[in-house]
């Protein structure tokens, strides 16, 4: 941005990045109607602000953002970095110039929001370049929301869920259950946070619901884990297996995060 028209002043628009997430952060405490709010997460040092910048962004958020926060003297707030890589599409990259894209509102309405999060996580280029193949997509898509997804409302359809999944969840599957919950709080850990490895948790669960299903056996406590641990990346789908079984969404959560703590090890 060119505060001079010879060009002989100029601020890089990044310079502006976190002066707009602090004014965010503003606005969402005095939404919550929480003023202090700000105080207690900006000002304390016991506040985080966890960055998950591209590669080609590295710079500003690595380097500039956190000098910036550095120079500001009421400011003392922790900072994290997790980058991720290039995502490829079809083993190339991505290039509108070329038209060798994919429009992320086009992809949306043509398979729904929960599907395109879930695929794209799983295939979140994390550590090394990922790569976004639309015929494997379409494939993955119609196995799991076109096909497994429809079977799993059907089976539990005329079950009262709000019993049948606590009675499993110390049967046959409970020490698996217990490794997808303890899968699921590692990735959500800030210190290694995984997008991957939360939607590999919960396309694990899927997985042993197809399992189950083909041996025509109970599932309600895999969709009731599916559900909760779900929220964050098929959200449309746990709101309808939540309210659809009238699942204790409070209750289920609590259970998931008090059994996976207590083996739970960095």
């Amino acid at each position: 941005m060119d505060l001079e028209e010879d060009g002989s002043c100029r601020v890089h628009t990044w310079f502006m990045g976190m002066a707009g997430d602090i004014a965010a952060f503003r606005e969402y405490a005095a939404q919550r109607n929480d003023p202090e709010l700000f105080e207690r997460f900006w000002c304390s040092g016991e506040g985080e602000v966890i960055h998950f910048p591209g590669f080609d962004c590295l710079f500003s958020h690595a380097i500039t953002y956190p000098v910036l926060l550095e120079q500001c003297a009421a400011i003392d707030v922790r900072q994290r970095l997790i980058p991720a890589q290039f995502l490829m599409l079809d083993g190339l990259n991505l290039s509108t110039s070329r038209n060798h894209a994919i429009w992320a509102r086009e992809l949306v309405e043509q398979v729904g929001s929960d599907s395109a999060r879930l695929y794209l996580a799983s295939v979140a280029p994390e550590e090394e370049e990922g790569n976004f193949s639309r015929d494997a997509f379409a494939c993955w898509h119609k196995d799991l929301f076109v096909e497994l997804i429809p079977r799993i409302f059907q089976a539990v359809e005329a079950k009262n869920m709000n019993w049948r999944w606590s009675r499993e969840l110390t049967g046959p599957d409970g020490e698996i259950l217990d490794a997808l919950g303890q899968k699921w709080v590692a990735a959500g850990d800030a210190s290694h946070f995984s997008m991957k490895a939360l939607a590999a948790t919960i396309l694990d669960a899927f997985a042993l619901c197809r399992v189950r299903l083909e041996q025509d056996k109970p599932i309600a406590h895999l969709a009731a884990f599916i559900a909760v641990a779900g929220q964050a990346l098929i959200p449309d789908l746990s709101h309808h297996l939540i309210t659809q079984f009238r699942l204790p969404k409070n209750a289920i959560l609590c259970w998931l995060v008090d059994v996976t703590l207590a083996d739970y090890n960095i």
